[in-house]
C-alpha cells in the first residue's frame, strides 16, 4: 500500500515541481548568505528594503488573480483571464509608481526597482499557474 502511494505521487508530477522549488529555495538561501557576507550591514540593509518592497508590491499587484486562472473551465476563459490579470497588474503597477513622490527616506531607484520587480514576480506567478493549468509541469519547475 505504501509503495503504491509513493508510485502515485511520483506519477502525479508533484515530485517534478517539488524538485524545482527545492532547488530554487536552496539557491535563494545560499545566495542570501553570500550576499550578506560580501556586502556588509549597510548595503545588505538596502538590499533587504528592496526585497521587502518587492514582496509587498507583489501582494498588492496580484489581487489573488492566479487562483482564477487555474479554476476557470475552458482554455479560452483561462487565456482571457491571464491577459486581463496582466493588464490589471500593469495598471496597478502604474498607480504604485506614485509612491516615488512620497518622501519615505528610501532612494527612489530602490522604490522603482522594487515596484517593477514586484510586477515581474506577479507575472511569473501567474505564468506558473497558467502552465500548471496546461499541464506543462517541467516548465513550471524551472520558473
Amino acid at each position: 500500500m505504501f509503495l503504491n502511494k509513493i508510485k502515485r505521487i511520483n506519477d502525479s508530477h508533484i515530485t517534478t515541481i517539488f524538485k524545482g522549488n527545492f532547488i530554487s529555495k536552496f539557491v535563494l538561501v545560499i545566495g542570501g548568505l553570500l550576499l550578506a557576507k560580501y556586502y556588509g550591514a549597510p548595503e545588505y540593509g538596502v538590499f533587504s528594503i528592496y526585497i521587502s518592497i518587492t514582496s509587498i508590491i507583489s501582494v498588492l499587484l496580484s489581487f489573488s488573480q492566479e487562483h482564477v486562472i487555474i479554476l476557470e473551465g475552458n482554455e479560452a476563459e483561462v487565456s482571457n483571464n491571464f491577459t486581463s490579470s496582466s493588464i490589471i497588474s500593469i495598471i496597478a503597477m502604474l498607480f504604485c509608481f506614485l509612491l516615488v513622490f512620497i518622501p519615505l527616506g528610501i532612494p527612489k531607484t530602490i522604490i522603482i526597482l522594487g515596484i517593477f520587480s514586484g510586477y515581474l514576480s506577479v507575472y511569473t506567478n501567474n505564468s506558473k499557474f497558467l502552465l500548471a493549468r496546461k499541464k506543462k509541469f517541467k516548465i513550471v519547475s524551472v520558473l
